[in-house]
């Protein structure tokens, strides 16, 4: 009775396997043929994406970035801050050097704009448009060397001297 019992319990299963095996490959079938019938009535349907306005999801973020410093960049040398001090709104050769007076330890320069205006000058002061820096002084002339832009990225340094200025 036990064997018999247990090729029972085993056709059983074995019963209850296949008809589950069946059902399942039963169930899929008509998944698929939804599926298929759901991407051609898809492809029937007129449907337009517009990107206008949005952001491309497939333009990396980082680079974006990059690009935007760079315009940034260009657009603030493009557009030059009118300085608070007169002596950098103007050109170097705009200015007269009038005196010089000092001993061997320091000395100061004084330039007169075409306002008629004074400036004193140090050596390290900041003047003309191009923020040239006054290098020396001498007695009788004082030298500026300034930055100066000749192409994009490239740039020149120009030594300026301006002569004391004597009335004959």
């Amino acid at each position: 009775m036990k064997k018999a019992n247990k090729v029972a319990n085993y056709m059983l299963l074995m019963g209850i396997l296949a008809i589950f095996i069946n059902l399942s490959v039963e169930c899929q079938r008509p998944l698929v043929f939804a599926a298929e019938k759901k991407v051609v009535s898809m492809l029937d349907e007129t449907h337009a994406y517009t990107s206008i306005g949005r952001p491309d999801p497939f333009e990396p973020f980082i680079e974006r970035e990059i690009t935007l410093i760079k315009k940034l960049k260009e657009r603030r040398e493009q557009t030059r801050v009118v300085s608070a001090s007169p002596l950098q709104r103007g050109s170097i050769r705009q200015f007269k050097l009038i005196g010089i007076i000092g001993d061997e330890r320091q000395k100061i320069a004084t330039v007169e704009d075409a306002n008629r205006k004074f400036y004193p000058l140090f050596i390290g002061s900041v003047i003309g448009e191009n923020k040239g820096k006054v290098t020396q002084i001498l007695s009788d002339r004082i030298f500026v060397e300034e930055t100066v832009q000749i192409q994009k990225g490239k740039t020149r340094v120009n030594r300026v001297m301006l002569k004391l200025h004597t009335d004959r």
